[in-house]
């Protein structure tokens, strides 16, 4: 799989975890996108498709657009290590998320809750573990 590959099939499974429409010509996901990032929407769909990577400068607005903080974007498409950003080998937040919300049944649109509130509970024990007990 090509970097591009990469990218474009986490990209996908964001996307749709937003609930962002990507599938049908009028579904709006990619015009979303691609107002998102001041992009057309054919270059949106390049980077769906896995035919080129956005530019840094586009990988801000693409986190928003799905929700995820831009280290989760990094780490989940393969840019760059947890390691190399100083972080635990932990899976991403998102990553979780989808997992557990496939393993519950949670639906699409609840996602991004069910993200946020595991990134809260991981903010909660890392402030904890370094309060003396």
């Amino acid at each position: 799989m090509t970097p591009a590959q990469r990218f474009a099939a986490w990209l996908t499974q964001a996307m749709r975890a937003a609930g962002l429409d990507i599938d049908s010509q009028r579904g709006g996901g990619r015009t979303a996108l691609a107002d998102a990032c001041d992009v057309s929407r054919s270059t949106a769909g390049r980077w769906l498709d896995g035919s080129s990577i956005p530019s840094p400068e586009h990988f801000k607005a693409i986190a928003r657009t799905v929700g995820v903080s831009v280290i989760d974007l990094l780490v989940g498409t393969g840019i760059m290590d947890q390691s190399d950003i100083g972080l635990p080998a932990t899976a991403p937040a998102t990553d979780i998320a989808a997992k557990l919300g496939q393993e519950w049944g949670v639906p699409s649109d609840r996602l991004p809750l069910l993200r946020a509130s595991i990134e809260a509970l991981a903010a909660g024990l890392a402030v904890t573990k370094d309060q003396p007990s």
